[in-house]
């Protein structure tokens, strides 16, 4: 018997390779008629669509900023249901780790991402930032990301104000500051 399969044990490997192609292959479906082939991605338990959060910083973030550079942020995820940014001061070499991370501070509950949403870099150009500079007076604490959807882009609008809730009665002073982060795409700066 071991003559046998030393003899022949290249007949039996590839015997074992037409059974495994043709148990492979025996499952596909070829579309002649369509030069198209759909592709449908994998069923998993991920997020896909959210609401989207209001987002703030502390003051000395914009404050302590050497002129006003330009900032890049980047959608992270922090929790499966929590979207938030992170920033860069554009700068070569970009530095490793965020120069801002901005945390939650309340969840909107007119603007929410889904599928088609995209997901691109939010820029604050240098005349932005300076708006923001001036907007913090004294009594203005927080610099606020306020989420709006452009089309399929996420913007932000970016507002000051004096405090955070201290209870859910307490009344926040909010100001403008006319500064936008704009998504990309589309790049319109």
């Amino acid at each position: 018997m071991q003559k046998f399969f030393k003899h022949n044990r290249h007949v039996i490997v590839f015997l074992f390779a037409v059974l495994l192609l043709s148990a492979c292959n025996s499952n596909t479906e070829e579309k002649k008629d369509s030069d198209e082939v759909t592709i449908a991605p994998p069923k998993t338990d991920m997020l896909t669509s959210g609401l989207l959060d209001t987002l703030y910083i502390e003051k000395s973030a914009f404050l302590n900023l050497q002129g006003n550079p330009k900032l890049i942020y980047s959608f992270v995820f922090t929790s499966p249901d929590t979207l938030t940014l992170h920033g860069w001061i554009d700068k070569a070499p970009f530095d490793s780790l965020p120069n801002m991370k901005l945390k939650y501070f309340n969840r909107s509950l007119l603007d929410s991402y889904g599928p088609g949403t995209y997901f691109g870099n939010v820029v604050l150009r240098a005349n932005e930032t300076g708006k923001i500079k001036q907007a913090l007076t004294q009594a203005m604490n927080f610099v606020l990301f306020a989420p709006k959807l452009l089309g399929n882009n996420i913007k932000y609008e970016i507002l000051v104000t004096d405090k955070l809730r201290d209870a859910k009665a307490a009344i926040l002073v909010v100001s403008a500051t006319g500064a936008v982060a704009n998504p990309s795409p589309p790049k319109t700066y």
